[in-house]
């Protein structure tokens, strides 16, 4: 049966039809991941990177980090995706 031409055009068929839609697919959740990355880091790269938290034991406070866990994210996610030669956008 798989000698026979009609089987050949239809797994031809099949092979470019996946490969359009694997390919639809990707864009589709590249392009919301873009508009994922313009709304969520919008605030957090606004804000300071370190901050002063005043306490109790300390008179002067102590200064911590104000890296917001959302964006370690995205930066893992950037380094992937440049990794598998996808287009990033500059702000991520």
């Amino acid at each position: 049966m798989t000698d026979r031409e009609e089987y050949k055009d239809v797994v031809k068929l099949y092979c470019s039809l996946e490969k359009q839609l694997t390919n639809e697919y990707i864009e589709g959740k590249l392009e919301e991941w873009c508009r994922g990355v313009e709304e969520n880091t919008e605030d957090q790269l606004n804000k300071y990177l370190l901050v002063r938290e005043e306490t109790e034991k300390a008179e002067e406070g102590f200064i911590r980090v104000n890296f917001d866990p959302i964006l370690v994210r995205y930066l893992r996610e950037v380094k992937y995706l440049l990794i598998q030669d996808y287009a990033v956008p500059e702000r991520a």
